[in-house]
């Protein structure tokens, strides 16, 4: 395999390559290493980050899953030569947090990682990754997944008239009791019935301008489902499977459902008579104070 030059980006390249456009927001610091199918990456989580990624002195699961989404476009830039402007959409991510509960705790210095990103030939408009994320020799996390990438002609044809446009969310009222315990809420009701809460003045969400709704918001919203769902949580979350099959519209209410068992629960996100995700968590390990 032909070995490439390491890659200490400038921050706006940076910003660029992990699609965000506040400097605060960007997790991955360097491209030390590449091949033409691995990439190695430094990634830092600061102790003062939005407080979407921790709650009560502790990181949540969420930063694990954007670091492996800024990974993998940041890898796709850098590696692949996928030009700016190519918007990615997340069909599938598979993700173990294996020892993530032994970096949680928020320390003032926060937390340095090592990223590890290879990707499988590309096929058409698919790209298909596998991530492991470690702390000096221990994994933090695996991943597995599918992404769709979409140059600006491709993406207006598949957002018909509807490619970057400003289009206002669905006034819904939030929940307050996410709030009451430190959480952004993404979900709220209408008409009594669950549904997503989006907030486009989010920091982090909405970054940047979007014309639908950011997978990221979707797999918090599943994540914050015991807390207005009514059911304890006593083991950490082990695993977060998310699919998602098409765009999910800003201007039309999404409906929340699910369900819980023994080994955790799955949430449906659906539009009209369309079913646009679903993300299954999975706890285990040792029992946990507290929910989510």
């Amino acid at each position: 395999m032909e070995d490439r030059c390491p890659t200490t980006a400038s921050p706006v390249t940076m910003q660029n390559w992990v699609h965000k456009r506040s400097a605060a927001q960007v997790l991955v610091r360097a491209i030390r290493t590449s091949t033409t199918s691995m990439a190695t990456l430094d990634v830092h989580w600061s102790p003062d980050i939005d407080a979407v990624f921790r709650c009560l002195g502790a990181y949540s699961p969420l930063i694990v899953i954007e670091t492996v989404r800024q990974s993998v476009i940041a890898t796709a830039h850098h590696l692949l030569g996928v030009e700016l402007g190519t918007a990615f959409m997340m069909r599938e991510i598979d993700v173990e947090f294996l020892g993530f509960a032994s970096i949680r705790d928020v320390s003032e210095e926060g937390v340095s990682l090592t990223v590890e990103v290879e990707c499988a030939a590309r096929i058409r408009n698919t790209q298909h990754w596998t991530i492991r994320i470690r702390v000096d020799d221990s994994d933090v996390a695996r991943a597995t997944g599918i992404s769709m990438l979409a140059v600006q002609p491709l993406y207006a044809r598949l957002r018909g008239g509807r490619a970057h446009k400003l289009i206002e969310s669905v006034k819904v009222e939030a929940n307050r009791s996410l709030s009451s315990r430190g959480r952004d809420g993404c979900l709220g009701r209408l008409g009594g019935v669950p549904v997503l809460h989006v907030d486009q003045d989010h920091p982090v969400f909405f970054d940047h301008p979007l014309d639908h709704v950011p997978g990221l918001l979707v797999i918090e919203a599943a994540l914050q489902v015991p807390l207005i769902g009514e059911f304890a949580v006593r083991f950490p979350i082990a695993r977060v499977v998310a699919a998602f099959s098409t765009f999910i519209e800003l201007d039309v209410p999404c409906y929340v459902t699910w369900n819980d068992d023994d080994y955790g629960w799955h949430a449906t996100f659906t539009q009209g008579t369309e079913t646009k995700s679903v993300v299954r968590v999975d706890l285990g390990g040792a029992p946990m104070a507290g929910q989510g």
